[in-house]
């Protein structure tokens, strides 16, 4: 709540990354800071083993906030509207967690990135020697989700956020009233499970013509 309270965004996470680097060296954590500016890594290590990385991000949003909790946002105009704050409550308390009771051989580097939302703070995290400096052999992430019962989770691997993509399938236009001479790829539509990596999907822009391409 805390967080939550105290919104800040792109490479603007002073407060943050203030608040965060206390509550890591609290847990008896050496801390690195400056990172991309605002950034800030921990490290954990127990004995010989692999090296991860657990990472979340710290920013939030340009937007004004409604709510009227009493942790609403105090700073005008910002707001943790994509769930930053929750995220980065995860990690601390992952930290906290494995820094008391360290049940695993390796290291963990706890990655606090700033500017996620549009700012490219983990490239620039990176640009600066992240992994020069800590090394991993895999990093792995979190987000937050209402369509997620509480009892569960899940998991992915590669890209969380895919590049862009744009398909088109042409074929030949036809007159509005032979719909069964128009090609099989116009008369694609996508699938429930396609229609979630889809964020935008046309069809020509004529109202009597059958069009000779989607997109």
């Amino acid at each position: 709540r805390e967080l939550h309270s105290r919104p800040e965004l792109a490479f603007q996470e002073k407060w943050t990354s203030g608040f965060v680097a206390e509550k890591l060296e609290s847990f008896g954590l050496p801390i690195h800071r400056g990172l991309a500016g605002t950034g800030v890594v921990a490290t954990l290590k127990n004995g010989e083993g692999p090296s991860i990385g657990l990472r979340a991000d710290m920013d939030a949003l340009p937007l004004l906030e409604k709510n009227q909790f009493v942790h609403r946002s105090q700073n005008e105009g910002k707001m943790h509207a994509c769930g930053h704050d929750g995220h980065t409550t995860l990690l601390l308390g992952a930290a906290s967690v494995l820094a008391e009771s360290p049940s695993f051989r390796g290291t963990v580097h706890f990655i606090f990135q700033p500017a996620e939302e549009g700012g490219g703070g983990g490239n620039v995290m990176v640009k600066e020697g992240l992994f020069e400096k800590f090394p991993v052999d895999a990093v792995y992430g979190c987000t937050t989700g209402l369509e997620w019962n509480r009892e569960k989770s899940g998991f992915t691997t590669g890209r969380c956020s895919p590049p862009t993509m744009l398909l088109i399938l042409r074929s030949r236009a036809r007159e509005g009233t032979q719909p069964c001479r128009i090609s099989a790829s116009i008369r694609f539509l996508p699938l429930p499970r396609w229609s979630r990596l889809c964020s935008r999907w046309s069809v020509g822009e004529s109202t009597r013509l059958i069009p000779p391409w989607s997109r």
